[in-house]
């Protein structure tokens, strides 16, 4: 069934301000990023940048209007970069400062807030059933990935090799699969939501690129 969204609490246009917003992101991660300044790295600058100014925007309208429920899909997926570099920054390297020994677990972090903003927007979002299996399907990636750093770090890896190249291939195949299908049901809907949705979702798309590149690309 269509979900009837009203204009002005699900939908925010892209202004002046936003652009302002997300130039001073790409100056913030360019400043700290210590990689030479290639093609790939200006990419990666400037698809996470416009990610993270997504989610604060949203977090913003969330919070401003106290209606969490408004949050499309999208901006759930960008609350996961501005999370990522929150835990790059931030949240690891406290953790590996405290505790010595700690770089595995703290590099399971990511994984585990990242299951837990999927849960959450699965929980309180108000989108249909198809965007509601599709993020319970990436928790349950994120949740894997989790796993697989968590055997890792416990002196097992030959599970966390198994859990690497066998269980989580075909889940995460799963979880991007279920999301194509939930965009397509929004077209046939015409939930065309917001531009903040959509720059979550391409930071998505991105990453998943990335990683077929990664892994799939040298066997052809």
């Amino acid at each position: 069934m269509q979900i009837k969204l009203p204009e002005d609490r699900r939908s925010s246009r892209l202004s002046v301000a936003h652009l302002f917003l997300w130039i001073a992101v790409v100056s913030v991660l360019a400043a700290m990023s210590s990689a030479t300044l290639t093609g790939e790295v200006l990419r990666n600058v400037i698809f996470n940048s416009a990610a993270i100014t997504a989610a604060l925007v949203a977090i913003y309208y969330a919070a401003l209007n106290s209606e969490w429920v408004d949050a499309h899909p999208g901006h759930w997926c960008a609350m996961v970069v501005l999370w990522a570099a929150i835990d790059q920054w931030l949240v690891a390297p406290q953790l590996t400062s405290w505790v010595p020994g700690a770089t595995v677990p703290a590099l399971s972090l990511f994984f585990i807030g990242a299951a837990i903003l999927f849960v959450l927007g699965m929980l309180i979002g108000d989108w249909g059933r198809a965007w509601k299996v599709a993020f319970a399907a990436h928790a349950a990636s994120f949740a894997l990935a989790a796993t697989w750093r968590i055997l890792q770090s416990a002196g097992m890896p030959n599970t966390a090799e198994f859990v690497r190249d066998y269980a989580a291939p075909p889940l995460d195949g799963v979880a991007v699969a279920l999301a194509v299908f939930a965009v397509l049901m929004d077209f046939w809907w015409k939930q065309l939501r917001d531009w903040m949705h959509w720059v979550g979702l391409l930071w998505f798309g991105y990453q998943w690129y990335v990683v077929v590149r990664m892994y799939v690309g040298p066997y052809f």
